[in-house]
């Protein structure tokens, strides 16, 4: 396979196989990338070796431990590692060399070799739901922190003016679809008779002494030397007059185009969106439109069905842009300037068809004021990263499912516009619950644990009690307050890790790397805090249990630990979470739901007070 035996080449091996070659410094472009198990051991090599260099290797933007290869008088080797765990997609693997001893600026990459990996272990259908759930669970978090600031213009009573869910994108277009039908049936109505009103209107024309002048007529006369007094002035003379005319520019016709303008944009987007994510998948097709024995390739099992609604789409889009730039040319509507609305104007509330056209947008607002957008991005995540956000926004979805209200939140959205946001994972995201009795749940995600002087000055209720050493970051944590006293505030109760990790078996290693986390303390008081540190992960859960603790001795139960709340002690569990395909997207994991409820509980939370039993039946009903 190798081109010459003078040239280098960088080789993949698995097992005795080899994957894939590349010639370094060559033109090694146009092949189609090798495919390969994100749980496969692999080893590289380089053949010959050039003397007096030094190679490195790089996993797309990631320098493994064991970056720099092993030199041999004839060969450069790699050890046999997990080079490629937690990615999925393509993934490119850089060679660089350097002269030996030289600085790490002289680092020159050599040759690039794209990998097409597939994730192994978890399923794509698993990997699709927690797509899904990601999408569909900050969703609902968008609209309970943030609708009651966003209510539109309408003032609905009832449940509805409270519960006004945000959109995807596809989920946008199907409405705007509706809504459209509906108001090019009462412009249609409105253009036959549109509302006009009157104003004057200042012309230079023949003038009689019987029409009205405008205010600076006289001035005219008397600057071109015209006296209207003279008689050779009768029968009428050039001035200034002021003409009242009808028509069609008036504050409705503006809240009308301010509408479609919306309604039109929000249609680009959703189009633009598609298209994107169609270009997205097509860009994997290579790779993916791969058989494995007689199964469907991945493209053909989740790609394709995808690709036929993003077309479907994309047309439906098309469509509804030409109606809006129809409705927008109507002659009432072309010339006018868009108008913001505030309250109903007597047209919108007393003239038939305006009135059917405020309802129609004021139930549109109503429903429609915020719009999510999910960004492509997620699918180029590592998956080990998309886990890791999957179970922080799962035990977010499980506080609010056990009853608590979301308070507060931090870095969890940005804005794009006014009513456009997308979520914003970033390093410690937090989310505020509120109970009935007044204390507060705070989940925080990746927070930096750092020295008390660091954290006494920068505010942070936590520390890590290893002075001198590099800052923390576990992936989640509760924050446990008592209820505030009056013109006060809470103390910091408990504290509670959650630590994801995408592997198909929890090892000693994971209970050992998480143990430090019992160090973590209050920055207050100065006392140990985090009572239990968790371990999430896609494992099959042992003995049917989703929830179990490292100490066999320590039970759970749906009422939490076996143990007291008071008592002052150390205690490390797992908890299997994984998506599910067959559920509905944004459902809360049933790991998740036993686990939070089961903590609260233990907390003595008033929210789950007396839904033990409900929830036994709920079960036995579903049985």
């Amino acid at each position: 396979m190798k081109a010459t035996d003078d040239l280098p080449t960088f080789a993949v091996y698995h097992h005795d196989h080899c994957v894939a070659e590349l010639t370094l410094d060559g033109a090694n472009a146009g092949a189609v990338p090798p495919t390969c198990q994100e749980t496969d051991r692999l080893t590289f090599e380089v053949s010959p070796r050039e003397a007096g260099l030094e190679y490195r290797v790089q996993i797309g933007d990631v320098t493994p431990p064991t970056a720099i290869g092993s030199a041999y008088r004839r060969h450069v080797e790699w050890p046999a590692a997990l080079y490629f765990e937690s990615a999925r997609g393509l993934v490119d693997i850089k060679v660089f060399t350097r002269p030996e001893h030289a600085p790490e600026a002289a680092w020159h990459l050599r040759g690039t070799l794209l990998i097409a990996v597939v994730a192994s272990k978890i399923t794509e259908a698993v990997f699709d739901a927690m797509v899904g759930d990601l999408a569909t669970l900050s969703s609902g978090l968008l609209f309970d922190l943030a609708s009651k600031s966003f209510a539109g213009i309408a003032k609905a009573k009832g449940r509805a003016a409270n519960r006004l869910p945000p959109r995807s994108a596809q989920l946008e277009l199907g409405v705007i679809e509706a809504l459209v039908q509906e108001l090019g049936i009462c412009l249609l109505q409105i253009s036959q008779q549109p509302e006009v009103s009157l104003r004057s209107e200042r012309r230079v024309t023949t003038w009689t002494g019987s029409e009205r002048l405008t205010n600076d007529g006289l001035a005219w006369f008397a600057a071109r030397g015209i006296d209207p007094r003279r008689p050779s002035t009768e029968g009428g003379m050039v001035g200034p007059r002021l003409r009242i005319i009808a028509h069609t520019q008036c504050v409705e016709h503006g809240v009308i185009r301010w509408f479609l303008d919306l309604i039109r944009e929000r249609t680009k987007d959703c189009a633009r969106h598609a298209s994107a994510e169609r270009a997205s998948i097509m860009a994997d097709k290579p790779y993916r439109n791969r058989r494995f024995g007689t199964d469907p390739s991945l493209y053909e099992a989740f790609d394709q069905p995808k690709l036929d609604k993003l077309n479907d789409a994309i047309a439906r889009a098309q469509r509804i842009d030409r109606a809006l730039r129809g409705m927008l040319e109507l002659p009432f509507l072309r010339q006018q300037r868009a108008v913001s609305p505030r309250e109903p104007t007597p047209i919108f509330r007393y003239v038939l068809n305006y009135h059917r056209f405020w309802e129609s947008m004021r139930d549109y607002l109503q429903r429609s004021t915020l719009l999510l957008e999910h960004s492509l991005d997620e699918r180029s995540k590592p998956t080990w990263r998309m886990y890791e956000q999957w179970v922080f926004l799962q035990v977010a979805a499980a506080c609010e499912d056990a009853g608590l209200r979301p308070s507060s939140h931090d870095s969890l959205f940005r804005r794009l516009g006014s009513q456009l946001f997308t979520v914003d994972l970033r390093r410690d995201t937090r989310l505020g619950f509120t109970a009935a009795d007044g204390r507060r749940v705070l989940l925080r995600y990746e927070p930096w644990i750092v020295s008390r002087e660091l954290a006494q000055r920068s505010g942070d209720s936590l520390f890590q009690g290893r002075e001198g050493e590099a800052p923390w970051s576990p992936d989640v944590i509760m924050e446990f307050f008592d209820a505030p006293a009056p013109g006060g505030v809470g103390r910091l109760a408990l504290a509670i890790v959650i630590d994801a990790k995408y592997t198909s078996r929890i090892e000693t290693h994971h209970w050992e790397g998480t143990s430090k986390y019992q160090m973590i303390r209050d920055t207050e008081s100065g006392a140990q805090i985090v009572r239990q540190v968790w371990v999430a992960s896609p494992v099959v859960p042992e003995r049917g249990s989703a929830v179990r603790f490292r100490d066999p001795s320590v039970t759970w139960s749906p009422e939490g630990p076996d143990r007291p709340v008071g008592t002052l002690e150390f205690l490390q569990g797992a908890v299997a979470m994984a998506a599910d395909p067959q559920s509905p997207r944004g459902t809360v994991c049933p790991a998740a739901r036993e686990f939070i409820g089961g903590l609260l509980r233990w907390l003595d939370f008033p929210e789950l007070r007396g839904r033990l039993h409900d929830d036994e039946c709920d079960i036995e009903v579903a049985a």
